[in-house]
């Protein structure tokens, strides 16, 4: 099932080191298999891996699934601080 709602804007998602683990990620399948395993479009994809949108939690977890890397990854330092605040 695609979903194009699937990307969230952030106000500075450029360089998390999940964005950085799908680009590598992206040299060894094409944005299209991984769009289909994911269940979104290709643009989404891509959209993401410019770091021009970020996923949404629930993308989050699938990406992490499946590039094999924690969802904390995905998270910007503030967001990270937040949360470990609030723990």
């Amino acid at each position: 099932m695609c979903n194009d709602m699937a990307h969230g804007l952030g106000s500075n998602p450029a360089n998390t080191k999940g964005r950085r683990a799908l680009v590598r990620a992206l040299k060894e399948r094409s944005q299209t298999e991984l769009s289909r395993q994911i269940g979104v479009s290709q643009p989404t994809i891509s959209y993401w891996a410019s770091g021009e949108r970020r996923p949404d939690p629930i993308w989050r977890r699938q990406l992490s699934k499946h590039l094999g890397i924690p969802e904390t990854d995905w998270m910007t330092r503030e967001e990270f601080v937040g949360e470990r605040a609030s723990n």
